[in-house]
């Protein structure tokens, strides 16, 4: 990215909190969720339990990122690294959750928008394909580690198959994203 395009400091702090302000929304909608397929029954204590473990640990680490760009980060640089953060941490629960949610058969792969999404506000391509890049590490780490362990619920092909397709569905994501921060630069 050029020097002209490069975001000030001020700019990144605005997207920092806003970008944690909308993992919080994400957070309490993801809670309310918990809480109505725990209340019907749908999922079990175990589930019911991972599942506040893992949003509460999404919590404190967006609260970290957030302190952190309110009273620590003051250049582009570390601004910007947190943002990478926020993009790891959001990748690690979206692999986390394809894989609690028996891999292939999991319909959490559209949580793997939200880091390539959060990667766009650095208004850089190279950001957005290594999210794309890192999203499709990971799901395809949870569900060959899902099918590894529990062969029996479903094909090979099926696995393959759909890996691909999701693969390449967040490269589509990733171009979208690309061909609008071209435009906005």
């Amino acid at each position: 990215m050029s020097k002209k395009n490069k975001p000030s400091p001020e700019t990144l702090k605005k997207d920092v909190h806003r970008l944690a302000g909308i993992h919080y929304f994400f957070i309490a909608s993801y809670a309310v969720t918990i809480i109505f397929l725990h209340a019907w029954k749908v999922i079990t204590l175990e589930t019911v339990y991972n599942r506040w473990v893992s949003i509460g640990l999404l919590g404190v680490l967006v609260t970290v990122v957030w302190y952190l760009s309110s009273s620590v980060a003051k250049s582009s640089r570390h601004l910007m690294l947190l943002i990478y953060v926020l993009v790891v941490v959001d990748i690690i629960f979206a692999s986390w959750n394809v894989y609690a949610e028996r891999g292939m058969a999991s319909k959490s792969v559209i949580l793997f928008a939200l880091p390539i999404a959060v990667a766009g506000v650095l208004r850089q391509r190279s950001a957005i394909y290594t999210a794309s890049v890192l999203s499709v590490i990971g799901y395809t780490t949870a569900v060959i580690k899902y099918y590894y362990i529990y062969p029996g619920e479903g094909y090979y092909a099926q696995m393959y198959v759909e890996s691909l397709f999701y693969c390449l569905l967040f490269f589509v994501i990733g171009a979208v994203l690309g061909v609008i921060v071209h435009a906005k630069n």
